[in-house]
């Protein structure tokens, strides 16, 4: 289920599609010179997921006319599809019979491949992409507090990939800002992890948005 979160982020995504695209059907005014844009891409990622929030750093050259190299190493919390917040007498949340929290530390490289560049304004610069990489996995206690659980951490190898869609919005040359919409899937090795008791849990799968802000060089 999608929450109000990324519901905010999809509406705001197709309202600047659909003014940003209506403006250049119409070619009222003359046409503007294309506007040549730094090679380098440089910032951090703020990411909502349907498990919680979570932050990143990327970096990006382009390697074709329209098309991006890119490596993103990020951090988000992972959960199973079968947790269920409840809250206690003081209104704390907890989740029943949850062992570990789930934390995944993917360094994932990939290719972007801007779309309908001939057709649509500079400001609005849709591509799609797509990655993979690997995945470190990092659990801890869950009924542990937060940061003096790491003092019980362990490590998972896993793998990350990703396709998604997304734009970059203005013309700045110096400035970046975007959105971009993600289907991430992870597969655990040896067994998984124990999310609920007794539960292992191998394979997440989940829809992400990701705000970029960045600078160009």
């Amino acid at each position: 289920m999608i929450k109000h979160s990324q519901k905010i982020l999809i509406i705001l995504f197709f309202i600047l599609a659909n003014n940003l695209f209506a403006q250049r059907i119409g070619k009222i005014v003359p046409e503007e010179e294309k506007i040549k844009f730094p090679s380098h891409q440089i910032g951090f990622n703020l990411i909502f997921t349907e498990s919680g929030f979570g932050t990143g750093f990327f970096y990006e050259k382009n390697i074709f006319p329209l098309t991006r190299g890119f490596i993103n190493i990020t951090i988000s919390e992972l959960k199973s599809d079968r947790e269920f917040e409840r809250y206690d007498y003081w209104g704390r949340p907890y989740i029943v019979g949850k062992v570990n929290r789930v934390l995944s530390l993917p360094a994932i490289m990939g290719i972007s491949r801007r779309l309908f560049a001939d057709v649509l304004t500079e400001n609005f610069r849709p591509y799609v992409t797509v990655g993979a990489g690997p995945d470190l996995i990092i659990t801890t206690p869950y009924n542990d507090d937060f940061f003096h659980s790491f003092k019980f951490a362990k490590a998972h190898t896993s793998v990350a990939s990703f396709l998604g869609i997304g734009t970059n919005i203005g013309i700045s040359r110096s400035k970046l800002l975007g959105i971009e919409m993600r289907y991430e899937y992870i597969h655990i090795f040896n067994g998984g992890v124990e999310t609920l008791r007794n539960v292992y849990k191998k394979d997440f799968g989940s829809f992400v948005l990701l705000l970029k802000i960045g600078s160009l060089f």
